[in-house]
C-alpha cells in the first residue's frame, strides 16, 4: 500500500506541463530507482518517529503537536536519543535590490526578461499556503495539507514565504523574485521522503525556512529553547539532506541559517556556531540575513541582521553559504486574498535567494537547452557572491559573501569568452588540468563544487559535543599556477572563529575557491587532484571560471 502511495505522490509531482519539469526529468532518470527507494525508507522512519514523539508528550502531557507562541510555528518531529522531544520550527522590492535579481526581471537593465516563466519551485513550510492570494494567479499547488489553504494565521509564515519566492506583483512592493514562477507546497511532516520524490521528478529548488528546537514549553508559557551541544552537530538529518542531494544531483536544497544569534543563551558562544540540524550538510545551500543593501559600494555596505545565525560546523565548513536580505520585506499575507505584512528573519532572506535561482536556471536553460547541475549552480553562487565582512575571502559570518544574481549571470552569459561553466567527473587515481590564460584585466577566480556523499552522522546525544572529526567524505584538491607561483583555495581556521580567511589546503570545504586580485596576464594552469580513495570510485565536479581570454574556452 506504501507503494502505491509513493507512484501516486511522484505522479502529482511529474504531471506538470512546464517545459522545466520535463527536460529535467530526462537528466534525472537513471536516478530516480535510487531516489524512490531512498523516499519510501525515509516517509517508513519519518512516520514510525512522529507516533512515538506523539505518544510521548501526550504521556508527559507538554506541549502537544502543533502550536504557536510568539508567532512562531511549532510542531514536534521526533525524540531524540535521550528521550527529548524535538520540534520543528518557523524562523521569522528591497530583498531584489539588495541581490541585483530586479536586474534580471523584465524591465532590468540587462535586458534578459527573467521571471520564473515555465520553472517550478518548491517550499516545505510549518502549515499551508494561502493559494488564493491575489498574488499567486493559481500558481500555487498545495501538494498536502490543504485544511487550511482560506484560512488566516495557521498560514501567515508559508504565504509570506512563498509571496518573496513567486508573488506577481499586484501590490508592486511585495512582488516575489520569481513572478511567474509555479510553486508546489507542502507542510514540513514528512518533508526529508517528500524532499527525495521531488527531486526523482525533476525539480531543481526547493525552500526551507525552518529548523529544530528543543523544549518548547507549553503553547501558553513556551517558546524553543536549544541543547546548545547540537549547535553546529553533523546529525541524521544533515546526513539525510546531503544523500537526498547525491542522489538528486540537479536539486538544490535552500535552507535557512536560524535566528540565533541575539538569543541571550547564546552569547557566551561568541557570536559564533549557531547552526543546528540540516544547516550543517554539506551539499545544502545555508542561506544567512542581512539588512538592505540598496547600493553595494563596498563590503561595509553589508551588515549582519542581529538575528542571523552563525558558522561555523563542529568540523570547521564554510555556513552559511550565502546571505541575501531578510530584514522588513513585505510580502502577502495569509488574513485575506489581497492581505500583506512585514516580516524579518532569515526565513525571509531564504526565499529571497531560493525565488532568485530559479532565475539563473531559466537564464541557463535559455542559452544551452539544459540545467546546471545543484553543484554548478552552488558554485556560481559562491563564485560570484559580493565581498562582505572585514576581511576579504570567506568568514563564518557572511559566509562567501551577498548573493550577486547580476555578476551570476553575466557569468552565464558570457559562458565560453570570457568565463567558463564546465561539468566534469573525476575518477580514482586521476588528475585533472586545464590551461587558461588570464586577461590581465580582471580578477582571475577559479572555483570548484561537488555534490558529496553523505557524512557519517554523529550519535543523537551530547557526547560528541563539538567534535572535530572531519564530514568530508571526498577531498578534491584544487591548484592554480604559472610559470612564477602556485595558488591556493581559501581557508578558514576554527580554531579561530573571527580570524581572516588565508590560503591552503582546504580538506574540510565541497567548495574550494581561489582568487587573484591582481592577476598577470598569460598562460595559468588549474589542477584538480584528490586525497585518498574515492567513495564509489569517482566523483563528479563543477568548475567556473571568470578573468579569462575566449582561447582559453576551446572545448575538452
Amino acid at each position: 500500500m506504501r507503494q502505491i502511495v509513493l507512484i501516486a505522490f511522484l505522479l502529482i509531482y511529474g504531471s506538470s506541463s512546464n517545459g522545466q519539469t520535463i527536460v529535467q526529468r530526462n537528466q534525472t532518470i537513471p536516478f530516480g530507482n535510487k531516489l524512490t527507494s531512498l523516499s519510501t525508507k525515509l516517509e517508513q522512519s519519518q512516520r514510525d518517529k512522529k507516533a512515538i514523539a506523539l505518544k510521548y508528550v501526550a504521556e508527559k502531557g507538554i506541549a502537544n503537536g502543533k502550536f504557536y507562541h510568539d508567532n512562531r510555528l511549532i510542531e514536534i518531529q521526533k525524540l531524540s536519543s535521550e528521550n527529548l522531544p524535538l520540534y520543528y520550527t518557523t524562523y521569522n522590492i528591497d530583498a531584489a535590490k539588495t541581490t541585483g535579481a530586479d536586474a534580471l526581471w523584465s524591465g532590468g537593465k540587462l535586458g534578459l526578461n527573467l521571471n520564473g516563466e515555465l520553472m517550478t519551485l518548491g517550499v516545505w513550510d510549518g502549515s499551508a499556503v494561502r493559494t488564493t492570494h491575489q498574488e499567486f494567479g493559481g500558481r500555487v499547488t498545495m501538494v498536502d495539507d490543504t485544511r487550511f489553504t482560506n484560512s488566516n494565521s495557521s498560514t501567515e509564515h508559508a504565504t509570506h514565504v512563498a509571496g518573496t519566492m513567486i508573488a506577481s506583483g499586484v501590490s508592486a512592493s511585495a512582488q516575489g523574485m520569481a513572478s511567474k514562477a509555479l510553486l508546489r507546497a507542502s507542510d514540513w511532516n514528512s518533508d526529508e521522503s517528500e524532499m527525495a520524490a521531488f527531486g526523482a521528478a525533476g525539480f531543481l529548488i526547493s525552500n526551507h525556512s525552518y529548523g529544530f528546537c528543543t523544549d518548547p514549553g507549553s503553547e501558553s508559557s513556551g517558546g524553543c529553547s536549544w541543547q546548545n551541544w547540537r549547535f553546529g552537530y553533523y546529525d541524521e538529518v544533515a546526513a539525510s539532506w546531503d544523500e537526498i542531494a547525491y542522489e538528486a544531483p540537479y536539486y538544490l536544497i535552500v535552507k535557512a541559517s536560524g535566528n540565533d544569534l541575539n538569543d541571550n543563551k547564546n552569547n557566551a558562544r561568541g557570536g559564533y556556531d549557531l547552526l543546528e540540524g540540516s544547516g550543517t550538510s554539506k551539499n545544502v545551500l545555508v542561506v544567512g540575513a542581512t539588512e538592505d543593501v540598496l547600493n553595494y559600494t563596498s563590503t561595509s555596505s553589508v551588515d549582519l541582521a542581529f538575528f542571523s545565525s552563525t558558522g561555523p560546523t563542529d568540523d570547521g565548513r564554510i555556513k552559511p553559504d550565502i546571505v541575501g536580505n531578510g530584514v522588513d520585506l513585505r510580502s502577502a499575507f495569509s488574513g485575506s486574498n489581497s492581505s500583506y505584512g512585514t516580516i524579518s528573519g532569515t526565513s525571509m532572506a531564504t526565499p529571497n535567494v531560493s525565488g532568485s535561482l530559479i532565475l539563473l536556471q531559466q537564464h541557463y536553460n535559455n542559452l544551452n537547452d539544459a540545467f546546471m547541475k545543484s553543484s554548478t549552480l552552488r558554485g556560481l553562487v559562491i563564485h560570484t557572491a559580493r565581498e562582505a565582512g572585514s576581511d576579504p575571502g570567506p568568514d563564518y559570518r557572511f559566509g562567501w559573501g551577498l548573493l550577486d544574481m547580476e555578476e551570476a549571470s553575466k557569468v552565464i552569459s558570457n559562458n565560453e569568452e570570457s568565463t567558463l561553466i564546465e561539468e566534469h567527473t573525476l575518477n580514482n587515481g586521476e588528475s585533472f588540468q586545464k590551461i587558461i590564460e588570464a586577461d590581465g584585466l580582471s580578477p582571475l577566480v577559479v572555483t570548484i563544487c561537488w555534490t558529496d556523499p553523505k557524512g557519517t552522522p554523529l550519535s543523537d546525544n551530547s557526547s560528541s559535543e563539538n567534535s572535530t572529526s572531519i564530514r568530508l567524505v571526498n577531498d578534491l584538491d584544487t591548484r592554480l599556477s604559472n610559470s612564477n607561483d602556485t595558488f591556493m583555495p581559501w581557508v578558514l581556521n576554527p580554531g579561530s572563529l573571527s580570524a581572516a580567511a588565508q590560503n591552503g589546503d582546504n580538506f574540510r570545504d565541497n567548495v574550494e575557491k581561489i582568487e587573484i586580485e591582481n592577476s598577470v596576464s598569460g598562460e595559468y594552469v588549474i589542477t584538480i587532484n584528490h586525497k585518498g580513495t574515492l567513495f564509489s570510485g569517482s566523483q563528479n565536479f563543477s568548475i567556473v571560471i571568470s578573468g579569462i581570454v575566449p582561447s582559453s574556452c576551446n572545448p575538452e
